[in-house]
């Protein structure tokens, strides 16, 4: 979602936000994680510049979202089940906290920037 949200900013057409919001509304309708909700956050900032009334709606889900990102991170007395050992700070994959990757730290980190960037506006 990104790309195409940006490139609508590099090639204003149409055909662009009608993608990006037809795709997001599709994947909204799952929970949230860091990479969908990345793709949510930036096809919010289009549809606020664009002044379109999905916007509220992604707000909405991005604000849940942002809540299950924070519950997937390793904290205290968290550790991933498949080792029993600890990574604190990183993400776990799934509420089961069955693995972490480096990428998923990646992913919910940007992700819960686009939010709060969304969100404190």
């Amino acid at each position: 979602m990104q790309g195409y949200s940006q490139l609508y900013e590099v090639k204003p057409d149409d055909k662009w936000p009608l993608f990006v919001f037809r795709e997001t509304d599709r994947v909204i309708e799952n929970k949230g994680n860091g990479v969908i909700s990345e793709g949510v956050g930036t096809a919010a900032l289009l549809a606020k510049d664009l002044k379109n009334e999905r916007f509220s709606d992604y707000e909405k889900w991005l604000d849940q979202s942002a809540g299950q990102i924070i519950d997937l991170q390793i904290t205290e007395g968290k550790n991933l089940a498949s080792s029993g050992e600890k990574a604190l700070g990183g993400f776990c994959v799934n509420s089961k906290c069955e693995t972490s990757r480096i990428d998923l730290t990646h992913h919910n980190l940007s992700a819960l920037i686009w939010i709060y960037r969304i969100l404190d506006n």
